[in-house]
């Protein structure tokens, strides 16, 4: 029925143009076939498509707004950063938003009390403002060009399940009959249907978890069977199988073949079951551009220097308390040689970076980010990252660096810094080591290295919080009373 008067509509509104053309007297169909020698039948069967057209898309796009996160918010904006204070000061004086967006802002949306569309939850400077703010509180000001935004939130509605399709259908029709801005009802409605939604499911996240570590142990076993059975038929005694394979898994060779099997592994159990996700692939994983300035990475980067440092120190404490058993690690570095130091180096930087970011951070934290709060979520993914490291010294500094790449991955919304600075501090602890090792320079030298690079970190490590607790003042596109059409605002949604 609606699809049929939205049909109707668009042949009145034809009729009604036609009239105020001053057509003298012609109809509609008169008026197409002898002023603009068009057909009148396909060019009103056009027209009415697109008015159904134009009426499913604004029902779609409001369906995912009532769908999405979002933050129903108004604001003021300012030309300079006198006028905030002076904003800021009225505001503390008790003066209502309200009457001063009215008074101050000087863009459109100030006719409107500031009211403008939506903001949908993502990684811009405005929508972090939008969901850090406390609902009924000011936030910014945020930087638009050379203006200035405060912004106060009026409610985040919780998100409506898609799955609850008819109390979905009832707050897109009342969204529609009612003020798109002022829409309490359809809040209440998606409040309703939150109440009945059923949380993101956990254990699809410690499943491949579980997965993993079963398919690096059965790898391992099978590819050290194989390495045995190989000896066998060259005729080696039996008595002597057991060294000859400790012998390969303790050469550099050895080490990095079987590592590349479990990184493998590992990056598998989180890429597969991530394609069987709802969610685009590079955004269920991370994958995506973070919201860091391009100066701010090499800086998160160095950075991480002062975590690792932590948690090595955290990691000898951890000797000094229970002494190392297993010395294939000693055994390892032994049979190292300059040429295989390269491809060591490589190797121990680059695919524990990936695969385990993409595992942890990626796959496992995104998920967790969705059911519990953030500081919790971080916590159980960077204890199941040192747990996934066995050893108790191995634990110790996983956890401290899990710590701080789980905030990372969190803050700046991407995997990529993480991949970045966990490879980063895999091969610069190995180089110096590596380095002593070889005599490229002494171990004072090593120390003193050690020392300049961790003092440095520390440095980067107080600019790179600063950077992950505000929002990057980056340019934000120009916010303006809404548009005509609620359609209009949809497109200004998805481009923001």
């Amino acid at each position: 029925g609606q699809r049929q008067a939205a049909r109707l509509q668009a042949l009145d509104r034809l009729d009604q143009e036609v009239a105020a053309s001053g057509a003298g007297g012609l109809s509609s169909d008169e008026f197409l076939r002898q002023r603009l020698g068009l057909n009148p039948g396909p060019y009103k069967e056009r027209i009415q498509r697109q008015a159904e057209l134009d009426l499913l898309a604004e029902r779609v796009v409001r369906a995912w707004l009532l769908c999405t996160p979002h933050a129903q918010v108004r604001v003021i904006v300012l030309e300079t950063r006198e006028q905030v204070s002076e904003v800021q000061a009225l505001l503390a004086a008790g003066e209502s938003f309200d009457h001063l967006a009215r008074t101050w802002s000087v863009d459109d949306s100030g006719a409107a009390g500031g009211r403008v569309p939506p903001v949908v939850r993502g990684r811009a400077p405005l929508a972090l403002v939008a969901f850090e703010t406390a609902i009924g509180e000011v936030g910014g000001p945020v930087r638009e060009g050379d203006r200035w935004l405060l912004m106060r939130v009026d409610a985040r509605p919780a998100p409506l399940s898609p799955e609850r399709s008819g109390a979905l259908a009832q707050a897109v029709e009342f969204e529609r009959a009612a003020d798109r801005l002022s829409a309490r009802e359809a809040a209440r409605l998606v409040e309703k249907a939150q109440a009945r939604r059923k949380p993101p499911r956990i254990w699809t996240v410690f499943l491949p978890l579980v997965l993993a570590i079963v398919g690096i142990v059965v790898s391992q076993v099978a590819l050290l069977i194989l390495l045995a059975t190989g000896f066998a038929v060259s005729g080696v005694a039996s008595k002597d199988l057991q060294s000859r394979v400790l012998e390969i898994v303790g050469h550099p060779a050895g080490f990095i073949g079987l590592g590349l099997v479990s990184q493998l592994v590992i990056g598998l159990a989180a890429v597969l079951p991530a394609m069987l996700s709802r969610n685009p692939l590079r955004q269920r994983l991370g994958l995506v551009p973070s919201n860091l300035p391009a100066w701010g990475l090499p800086v998160v980067v160095v950075g991480s220097l002062a975590p690792a440092a932590l948690g090595i120190l955290a990691a000898v404490l951890m000797a000094e308390v229970i002494p190392p058993q297993d010395n294939s690690w000693s055994t390892l570095m032994e049979n190292m040689t300059p040429a295989w130091a390269i491809s060591f180096v490589l190797f121990i930087s680059l695919a524990p970076g990936l695969c385990e970011e993409l595992l942890f951070r990626g796959y496992l934290q995104t998920r967790l980010l969705e059911r519990w709060k953030p500081g919790f979520a971080i916590l159980v993914s960077s204890s199941l990252f040192a747990l996934f490291h066995i050893t108790p010294h191995a634990m110790a500094l996983a956890f401290i660096v899990g710590l701080f790449l789980g905030v990372l991955a969190w803050r700046t919304g991407s995997i990529w810094p993480g991949v970045l600075c966990h490879a980063f501090i895999n091969g610069s602890v190995n180089v110096l080591r590596l380095g002593q090792k070889f005599e490229v320079w002494s171990e004072s030298t090593s120390s003193g290295l050690a020392i300049a690079m961790i003092s440095l970190g520390v440095v980067c490590l107080g600019v790179s919080a600063w950077l992950m607790a505000k929002p990057r003042p980056e340019k934000i596109r120009r916010m303006s009373l809404p548009p005509r059409t609620w359609l209009d605002d949809s497109v200004c949604l998805a481009r923001g």
